[in-house]
């Protein structure tokens, strides 16, 4: 199974792309619209993902948080 992901932050308009085994982050391309008429739903959409979480600031992730 592929470890990649595509994500957006809320009040930008870019999505990315995470490619996890290669330790890459990357603005994506949607050059059919179909990402972004999926997100303009304001419903969450996972597939394939068990767990995710935004944090603000990511040193959160470190913290112990999740200990």
């Amino acid at each position: 199974m592929s470890k990649t992901v595509v994500f957006g932050f809320p009040g930008d308009s870019q999505l990315y792309v995470a490619d996890v085994e290669a330790g890459t982050v990357k603005p994506l391309e949607d050059t059919d619209g179909r990402a972004g008429e999926l997100r303009s739903s304001s419903a969450p959409f996972i597939r394939g993902v068990d767990f995710a979480v935004a944090l603000d600031p990511a040193d959160k992730a470190f913290s112990g948080l999740f200990d």
